[in-house]
């Protein structure tokens, strides 16, 4: 084997090593990231939410949750009266804080839609609220 292709061969080797080792660190990271999200979510049970700048990433759920369940949420997390109306951005950030990590905005948005096509729910000019009985 001519003495250019070992070379190639070794710079080959030492990038996957390199490779390797960033993934490992990335993985360290990304657990190190969830268990820090997951300490803001328990202190923003003890202090007001509007004190905690969590940023809203979507994560996957750790533990299956029953059908309907993010819709019943969604349900809950809105408000009974026009006047106090959710936008699905508000809706969003309410079901994270609740622990529902792996949905998105774009996800929240489209139900919302639908559950108030649907009659589920009321809507205007991009605002959502439930009735009174749904309480």
């Amino acid at each position: 084997m001519s003495p250019v292709i070992e070379t190639i061969r070794g710079r080959l080797a030492e990038v996957d090593s390199r490779i390797s080792k960033l993934f490992d660190e990335i993985k360290k990271a990304e657990n190190e990231r969830f268990d820090i999200l997951t300490a803001l979510r328990v202190l923003g049970e003890v202090i007001p939410v509007e004190e905690l700048n969590t940023p809203v990433t979507p994560r996957k759920a750790r533990y299956p949750r029953p059908p309907g369940t993010k819709r019943m949420l969604m349900i809950d997390a809105l408000e009974c009266e026009r006047i106090k109306a959710k936008s699905p951005a508000e809706v969003h950030k309410d079901l994270v804080y609740a622990g529902v990590f792996d949905i998105t905005i774009g996800a929240v948005r489209t139900r919302l839609w639908r559950m108030a096509e649907a009659g589920e729910i009321h809507r205007a000019h991009g605002r959502y609220w439930k009735d009174k009985t749904d309480a």
